[in-house]
Protein backbone atom coordinates (compact mmCIF):
# COMPACT_ATOMS: atom_id res chain seq x y z
CA UNK A 1 0.00 0.00 0.00
CA UNK A 2 1.35 3.40 -1.01
CA UNK A 3 1.87 5.88 1.83
CA UNK A 4 -0.17 9.08 1.48
CA UNK A 5 1.17 12.44 2.63
CA UNK A 6 -1.81 13.96 4.46
CA UNK A 7 -0.02 17.29 4.83
CA UNK A 8 -0.61 17.99 1.14
CA UNK A 9 -3.76 19.95 0.30
CA UNK A 10 -4.55 17.62 -2.60
CA UNK A 11 -4.88 14.71 -0.12
CA UNK A 12 -6.90 16.43 2.62
CA UNK A 13 -10.25 15.05 1.36
CA UNK A 14 -9.10 11.42 1.20
CA UNK A 15 -10.78 9.35 3.90
CA UNK A 16 -7.51 8.12 5.42
CA UNK A 17 -6.34 11.71 5.80
CA UNK A 18 -9.61 12.90 7.30
CA UNK A 19 -9.22 10.27 10.04
CA UNK A 20 -5.65 11.38 10.69
CA UNK A 21 -6.57 15.06 10.69
CA UNK A 22 -9.45 14.57 13.15
CA UNK A 23 -7.05 14.01 16.02
CA UNK A 24 -4.62 16.67 17.04
CA UNK A 25 -6.70 19.19 18.94
CA UNK A 26 -5.47 20.87 22.11
CA UNK A 27 -6.48 22.50 25.37
CA UNK A 28 -4.47 25.50 26.52
CA UNK A 29 -4.40 26.63 30.15
CA UNK A 30 -2.94 29.62 31.93
CA UNK A 31 -2.74 30.06 35.69
CA UNK A 32 -3.05 33.64 37.00
CA UNK A 33 -2.57 34.79 40.61
CA UNK A 34 -5.44 36.25 42.61
CA UNK A 35 -3.10 38.57 44.53
CA UNK A 36 -0.03 40.56 43.59
CA UNK A 37 3.29 40.13 45.42
CA UNK A 38 2.30 42.72 48.05
CA UNK A 39 -0.82 40.69 48.90
CA UNK A 40 -3.29 43.06 47.22
CA UNK A 41 -6.22 41.50 45.35
CA UNK A 42 -5.87 41.82 41.59
CA UNK A 43 -8.73 43.79 40.00
CA UNK A 44 -11.19 41.51 38.13
CA UNK A 45 -11.19 43.92 35.17
CA UNK A 46 -7.59 42.93 34.51
CA UNK A 47 -8.58 39.26 34.23
CA UNK A 48 -11.50 40.19 32.00
CA UNK A 49 -9.12 41.98 29.63
CA UNK A 50 -7.03 38.82 29.15
CA UNK A 51 -10.03 36.49 29.07
CA UNK A 52 -11.54 38.68 26.35
CA UNK A 53 -8.37 38.33 24.26
CA UNK A 54 -8.44 34.55 24.74
CA UNK A 55 -12.15 34.39 23.86
CA UNK A 56 -11.57 36.42 20.70
CA UNK A 57 -8.97 33.90 19.53
CA UNK A 58 -10.67 30.65 20.60
CA UNK A 59 -14.35 31.62 20.60
CA UNK A 60 -14.69 31.06 24.33
CA UNK A 61 -12.96 29.82 27.45
CA UNK A 62 -13.63 28.34 30.86
CA UNK A 63 -12.40 30.04 34.00
CA UNK A 64 -11.97 28.06 37.19
CA UNK A 65 -12.19 30.80 39.82
CA UNK A 66 -10.10 29.13 42.50
CA UNK A 67 -7.12 26.80 42.19
CA UNK A 68 -4.30 26.45 44.67
CA UNK A 69 -0.76 26.82 43.34
CA UNK A 70 2.20 25.76 45.46
CA UNK A 71 5.90 26.33 44.91
CA UNK A 72 9.20 26.18 46.78
CA UNK A 73 10.32 29.61 47.94
CA UNK A 74 13.95 29.84 46.80
CA UNK A 75 14.92 32.11 49.71
CA UNK A 76 13.37 30.14 52.58
CA UNK A 77 13.35 26.68 50.97
CA UNK A 78 9.78 26.20 52.22
CA UNK A 79 6.71 25.30 50.21
CA UNK A 80 4.29 28.21 49.85
CA UNK A 81 0.82 28.16 48.34
CA UNK A 82 -1.30 30.89 46.80
CA UNK A 83 -4.78 31.27 45.33
CA UNK A 84 -4.98 31.47 41.53
CA UNK A 85 -7.50 31.31 38.71
CA UNK A 86 -7.19 28.95 35.76
CA UNK A 87 -8.31 29.86 32.26
CA UNK A 88 -8.78 27.01 29.75
CA UNK A 89 -9.32 27.39 26.00
CA UNK A 90 -9.77 24.58 23.49
CA UNK A 91 -8.87 24.42 19.81
CA UNK A 92 -11.66 22.27 18.35
CA UNK A 93 -11.32 21.75 14.60
CA UNK A 94 -14.93 20.56 14.26
CA UNK A 95 -16.43 23.62 15.99
CA UNK A 96 -19.50 24.64 13.92
CA UNK A 97 -18.91 28.30 14.84
CA UNK A 98 -15.32 28.31 13.57
CA UNK A 99 -14.00 28.57 10.01
CA UNK A 100 -11.00 26.31 10.67
CA UNK A 101 -12.68 22.96 9.96
CA UNK A 102 -11.13 22.44 6.50
CA UNK A 103 -7.47 22.90 7.43
CA UNK A 104 -4.90 20.31 6.37
CA UNK A 105 -2.88 18.43 8.99
CA UNK A 106 0.13 20.73 8.57
CA UNK A 107 -2.12 23.82 8.78
CA UNK A 108 -3.67 22.47 11.98
CA UNK A 109 -0.28 21.77 13.55
CA UNK A 110 0.85 25.27 12.57
CA UNK A 111 -2.25 26.83 14.12
CA UNK A 112 -1.75 24.88 17.37
CA UNK A 113 1.84 26.18 17.53
CA UNK A 114 0.56 29.74 16.98
CA UNK A 115 -2.13 29.20 19.66
CA UNK A 116 0.53 28.13 22.18
CA UNK A 117 2.68 31.13 21.27
CA UNK A 118 -0.39 33.37 21.74
CA UNK A 119 -1.06 31.92 25.22
CA UNK A 120 2.60 32.42 26.15
CA UNK A 121 2.27 36.08 25.09
CA UNK A 122 -0.82 36.42 27.31
CA UNK A 123 1.18 34.91 30.19
CA UNK A 124 4.06 37.34 29.59
CA UNK A 125 1.77 40.38 29.37
CA UNK A 126 -0.33 39.45 32.41
CA UNK A 127 2.72 38.34 34.43
CA UNK A 128 4.42 41.67 33.77
CA UNK A 129 1.25 43.56 34.70
CA UNK A 130 0.73 41.48 37.88
CA UNK A 131 4.43 41.75 38.85
CA UNK A 132 5.01 38.00 38.81
CA UNK A 133 8.35 36.19 38.62
CA UNK A 134 6.86 33.41 36.45
CA UNK A 135 3.55 32.34 34.93
CA UNK A 136 2.43 28.81 34.03
CA UNK A 137 1.04 28.03 30.56
CA UNK A 138 0.03 24.49 29.60
CA UNK A 139 -0.60 22.98 26.16
CA UNK A 140 -2.17 19.56 26.39
CA UNK A 141 -2.61 17.68 23.13
CA UNK A 142 -5.95 15.88 23.14
CA UNK A 143 -7.42 13.36 20.76
CA UNK A 144 -10.73 15.13 20.26
CA UNK A 145 -12.95 17.91 21.56
CA UNK A 146 -16.57 18.40 20.58
CA UNK A 147 -18.89 21.35 20.95
CA UNK A 148 -22.32 19.76 21.29
CA UNK A 149 -25.14 21.92 19.95
CA UNK A 150 -28.29 21.91 22.05
CA UNK A 151 -31.69 23.60 22.02
CA UNK A 152 -31.51 27.18 23.27
CA UNK A 153 -34.17 28.42 25.70
CA UNK A 154 -34.38 32.01 26.87
CA UNK A 155 -36.37 31.10 29.98
CA UNK A 156 -36.58 27.94 32.01
CA UNK A 157 -39.75 26.89 33.87
CA UNK A 158 -40.10 28.73 37.18
CA UNK A 159 -39.33 26.57 40.19
CA UNK A 160 -38.99 27.29 43.85
CA UNK A 161 -35.34 27.96 44.62
CA UNK A 162 -33.86 26.75 47.89
CA UNK A 163 -30.84 28.61 49.16
CA UNK A 164 -28.57 25.94 50.53
CA UNK A 165 -24.85 25.32 50.59
CA UNK A 166 -24.87 23.28 47.36
CA UNK A 167 -26.80 25.95 45.46
CA UNK A 168 -24.49 28.70 46.67
CA UNK A 169 -21.26 26.84 45.93
CA UNK A 170 -21.99 24.93 42.72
Amino acid sequence: MKKINCSLKKNKNKSICKRKIKSGEAIFSIIMPKRDNSGQKINNKLYQKYISKINTRFGGSTTTPSVLGCFVNEQSGRTECEANIRIDAVRDFENPFDDKTDLSLSERKNLLEKDFKFMKQIAKQSGDEFGQTAMLVIKDDIDDASLILTKRKDNLPKEKIFDDFFDREV
